[in-house]
């Protein structure tokens, strides 16, 4: 009998598989089908174009505008983009590719083309009024029983092409139309005006805007309205706006402004965000002009003369600024002008180039000189800002990025050499070198320093250039990693050479330390080079020399959690007093008790975080 019944829940489970497959099969081919069904009302010409990029089977739907400017134009709507097709010279070709609206895990993408008159439903109650039948609406419908609707992104025919004239996100409960030259927002449910803002890139180029990236919300909106190049104009007064570039999709803008104030010139580079404000803000160096450039602005314009943007050479002209005060000569290669000095790097007649360095001091201004460069040297301004340098050497097969450090020295922290066979590079931090590897870790950091890293002293023509020279010239005297005998224990740092003592945290394997001296069976040490770490630790635990490359790295790999990205951390245990923010590479190199995490980063700059401010990431 219970055989009998086994057999029975068998046959009736394969039953239900069965049925299963079956209807999985038909949605499937249902499906397919739809899509092919889409696909057969296009033009060959244009299913050919489709075919060649593989969206036979993708396409969610299509729609034809007739008579429009352009002719007929052909709308093709994939989960991830939207293509459009127009006759040009006699045949269809692409003339359009966006990414307005991804499926993601939504339910599907519709085409809805207008109708001259009010649009359809809240919309028009708001006053959307298409002049025409020239446009047609995305809508995605949201997934789940809960859903609040479907997303919706509106365009039109103007001018030239197809621009947005409005847009709904479901759960936002406002919508958003464009009229009398303004984004006018609107309550989803009643249509009552809200407010409304202009936002000038949205008109120009919202065709290419990303939906989610649209403000859907007037609050949204008046922070993006706030940083359009027309509102950044008028900022600061006293200040001219002499270059600007927004980017992510509008939400973030670069503005530089300057002025010219008794002959001396200043720039203000700004980074703006719709939803954080200014995030950014660098004041150059007073810099005193020729009196020959001088002239030149009272006739033409700066932007012919100088770029303010600090992503090229500052002096456009060779005629630049007032040699009386800078006594820098010969041809200007390059020109940099930061908030604490300014970089030059000349030409002398025989074809040898120098760096110079121009800081102020007082009402007197102090010129340093760099040693002879590498033939062809020169300077990639784009790719560095505020307090760096990358030089480029012989055709670019090396190069090497410095950064000025608290005391106003531009210090080597990165080298390249792309002239071997195998590329060679590696980065040079204030405890060592580091080469390929992790960099959550230290494990392939060689603890040590480098000498000859300042840049204005260093003698480029015998740089140490491969792996086996930049070893041999890094010097590992004076320095130490904690090396406990089980890598799950951690190190004390003690206030004084007392196991008694006041403990500044515990610290895993291979934290560098610098030894500053030896008092008995403890060293006084240095960890960082901001001075908040300073102690003694028991010698038997530490590891020196060529033994140092041989302990491994017991630090946990954490992040911080979004909401802690900016906030500074403390300078000590009672976090009474904030430290300098972090940046770039975190270690997690010490715990404080089962409550703070100490953390270095890659400058040497440390810092307590309270232990539920980093976790293990999302992935």
């Amino acid at each position: 009998m219970k055989a009998r019944d086994r057999i029975k829940g068998r046959a009736m489970r394969f039953c239900c598989l069965l049925l299963c497959c079956v209807v999985m099969l038909g949605l499937s081919a249902h499906a397919q089908g739809e899509a092919a069904g889409k696909f057969a009302l296009l033009p060959q010409e244009v299913q050919a174009l489709e075919r060649e990029r593989g969206g036979e089977d993708d396409i969610l739907d299509v729609l034809l505008i007739e008579n429009t400017p352009r002719g007929d134009v052909w709308l093709v709507l994939s989960p991830w983009f939207l293509y459009s097709y127009a006759m040009v010279e006699g045949a269809w070709q692409n003339i359009s590719q966006t990414s307005p609206l991804p499926l993601g895990e939504d339910l599907g993408l519709a085409f809805r083309q207008h109708k001259k008159g009010l649009a359809p439903g809240i919309q028009g109650t708001a006053g959307l009024v298409y002049p025409d039948d020239l446009g047609f609406d995305i809508l995605c419908k949201r997934k789940g029983e809960n859903s609040p609707g479907s997303d919706l992104i509106q365009y039109h025919w103007q001018g030239e092409g197809f621009s947005l004239v409005g847009w709904q996100e479901a759960g936002s409960g406002q919508l958003t139309i464009y009229k009398e030259g303004k984004w006018q927002y609107h309550d989803a449910q009643s249509g009552a005006a809200l407010g409304a803002v202009e936002i000038e890139p949205l008109v120009t180029f919202g065709f290419m805007v990303y939906f989610m990236h649209l403000p859907h919300s007037l609050y949204q909106a008046q922070g993006m309205a706030a940083i359009t190049e027309a509102a950044a104009a008028v900022r600061y007064p006293g200040w001219t706006l002499a270059s600007y570039s927004a980017y992510n999709d509008f939400h973030m803008a670069d503005a530089d402004y300057y002025r010219i104030e008794d002959g001396v010139l200043q720039l203000r580079r700004v980074v703006l965000h719709s939803k954080l404000g200014k995030t950014r803000e660098v004041f150059t160096m007073p810099l005193p002009l020729s009196k020959g450039l001088l002239a030149r602005l009272e006739t033409e314009d700066f932007d012919s003369l100088m770029d303010a943007s600090g992503m090229g050479d500052l002096f456009l002209t060779p005629d630049a600024f007032d040699v009386t005060a800078i006594p820098v000569r010969g041809k200007l290669v390059h020109s940099d002008l930061q908030s604490r000095g300014l970089l030059l790097m000349t030409e002398e007649e025989e074809g040898q180039r120098f760096l110079h360095w121009v800081v102020q001091e007082g009402a007197n201004y102090r010129v340093e000189r760099s040693r002879v460069l590498p033939k062809e040297a020169s300077l990639d301004l784009f790719h560095t800002g505020d307090d760096g340098m990358l030089l480029s050497w012989d055709g670019q097969r090396y190069q090497a990025s410095f950064g000025l450090n608290p005391a106003g020295r531009f210090m080597m922290t990165w080298f390249a050499n792309y002239s071997a066979d195998k590329e060679f590079s590696f980065g040079v931090l204030p405890f060592g070198l580091r080469f390929e590897g992790s960099f959550y870790n230290l494990n392939s950091v060689r603890m040590g320093s480098l000498p000859g890293r300042d840049a204005f002293q260093m003698d480029f023509l015998s740089l140490p250039i491969t792996e086996e020279a930049v070893n041999a010239a890094l010097d590992q005297s004076g320095w130490a990693v904690v090396n406990n005998t089980k890598p799950t224990d951690r190190l004390h740092l003690r206030a004084k050479p007392d196991k008694a003592s006041l403990s500044l945290g515990k610290f895993y394997n291979r934290t560098p330390v610098k030894v500053l001296g030896q008092e008995g069976p403890w060293c006084r040490v240095q960890i960082g080079v901001d001075g908040h770490l300073v102690g003694y630790m028991m010698k038997e635990y530490l590891a020196f020399g060529a033994d140092m490359d041989r302990v491994a790295s017991a630090m946990p790999d954490l992040v911080l959690k979004e909401d802690y990205e900016t906030r500074p951390g403390y300078q000590s245990r009672d976090l009474k007093k904030t430290a300098q923010p972090l940046s770039g590479h975190l270690y997690i190199i010490g715990v404080v008790e089962n409550r703070l995490y100490i953390v270095m980063d890659d400058q040497g700059s440390t810092a307590y975080y309270p232990q539920d401010w980093l976790f293990e990431g999302n992935g």
